[in-house]
């Protein structure tokens, strides 16, 4: 009796599942400078970056056009209230770490914000062409 107490409540226990929830690993893939004195840390969950396309730069394009990157980060500053955006620079990152081989675009933007006239705008776009959201909380140096 008490062995089979004993299986009912092994059983229960597996069924139900007990909810136990792994944290969620972030990975630094890019510092910004936002002034003389502070930075921010771009980060972004480890599992985002590992469903992106690796790209070989040497033996392919890379898995987001150009276009297609300058489009989503124009909708994503659009999205946003600012108005009139261009480009005027652009670049691709690595990610960082031996053999990850993921990139990521880092895109910056002049636009005009209801604030400030002609602000900077610095946007990521990862090759699945999703945007980075960058906090606005800084650190010192």
């Amino acid at each position: 009796m008490q062995s089979l107490m004993l299986v009912i409540v092994s059983l229960l226990c597996c069924s139900v599942g007990v909810g136990v929830t792994e944290p969620q690993v972030m990975r630094e893939i890019y510092t910004s400078s936002l002034d003389i004195s502070r930075e921010r840390d771009i980060r972004l969950p480890e599992s985002q970056l590992l469903a992106t396309k690796k790209w070989l730069p040497e033996s392919e394009p890379p898995p987001l056009s150009i276009t297609a990157a300058v489009a989503a980060a124009v909708k994503s500053v659009n999205a946003k209230g600012e108005a009139g955006v261009r480009v005027i620079q652009m670049d691709l990152i690595p990610t960082g770490g031996q053999n990850d081989r993921r990139w990521f675009y880092r895109i910056e933007l002049v636009g005009n914000s209801l604030h400030k006239r002609y602000e900077v705008l610095e946007v990521l776009v990862l090759m699945d062409g999703s945007i980075v959201e960058a906090s606005s909380a800084g650190r010192s140096r």
